[in-house]
């Protein structure tokens, strides 16, 4: 494991409120894709931190659940699953947090 000092460790899990859904991941998960945004908010020492962290721990985040549901398992399992969202609404939160793979993923099952 990846101990650190600040912001915990790779297998701390998180909680995330995304546009007012609540999640649960590890810190792994959430960094598993090293070159994203996303990875560089949540890595231990970053300098780029994530959204706003309520008194209890929460990291609040500005984006829609949905898609942020498809990212989340996409990161998990590297598996595309939709559920119920539609590719062409995931594609601007994929590429906001820099996930260019889960993009065209995206892009090619349109």
């Amino acid at each position: 494991d990846k101990e650190c000092s600040g912001r915990g460790a790779m297998t701390d899990w998180l909680k995330l409120n995304v546009g007012g859904t609540m999640f649960e991941t590890s810190r792994a998960t959430l960094t598993s894709h090293p070159t994203s945004s996303l990875a560089r908010m949540f890595e231990p020492n970053s300098s780029l931190p994530p959204a706003t962290i309520t008194s209890d721990g929460v990291y609040q985040m500005d984006a829609c659940p949905r898609s942020f549901s498809v990212i989340l398992n996409w990161l998990r399992y590297r598996h595309l699953m939709l559920g119920e969202a539609r590719a062409e609404d995931v594609i601007p939160v994929a590429d906001y947090f820099g996930l260019e793979d889960l993009q065209d993923l995206l892009t090619r099952h349109m």
